[in-house]
């Protein structure tokens, strides 16, 4: 399990609002929306504000500080949908179209159908992980 403490910047009966500030290896985030890590990131739902809406499941107030967990088993799964099927799905319809067609072009047409198929896949299983509530952080404690 992977465990991060956030600070509630607002909440009422049913829900509050953690402040989350993404954070990288390169320590880059203000170039939001350049590089892999913000993909993974819209996964979660941030508002525009960068906080975090989840179901209230203990007692907090404003200002009060929670220690949250994400299953890392399904991090790492989720990093291999975003990242490892476009690729493989672009080498396989790249390989299967230059083998039937015999040409650079067809090549590259059959790495973009790749490209194309492989984002359906991944909206539809990302699609099916938040109706099912996985990717949801689970509130462990309140830290005092």
């Amino acid at each position: 399990m992977i465990f991060e403490k956030l600070k509630v910047i607002k909440c009422d009966d049913h829900y509050m609002w953690l402040e989350v500030n993404p954070k990288t290896a390169c320590g880059s985030c203000h170039h939001n929306g350049q590089c892999g890590v913000s993909s993974l990131a819209k996964v979660f739902k941030f508002n525009k504000d960068n906080s975090l809406k989840l179901k209230k499941t203990i007692n907090v107030n404003k200002n009060d500080w929670v220690e949250i967990s994400i299953s890392d088993q399904l991090l790492l799964k989720s990093s291999f949908l975003v990242y490892f099927v476009p690729i493989i799905s672009m080498i396989i319809f790249s390989l299967v179209f230059h083998l039937i067609y015999g040409t650079e072009l067809s090549s590259i047409a059959g790495a973009a159908l790749g490209l194309i198929v492989s984002t359906v896949i991944i909206r539809k299983r990302s699609l099916n992980i938040t109706l099912q509530g996985l990717l949801n952080p689970k509130i462990v404690k309140s830290i005092q």
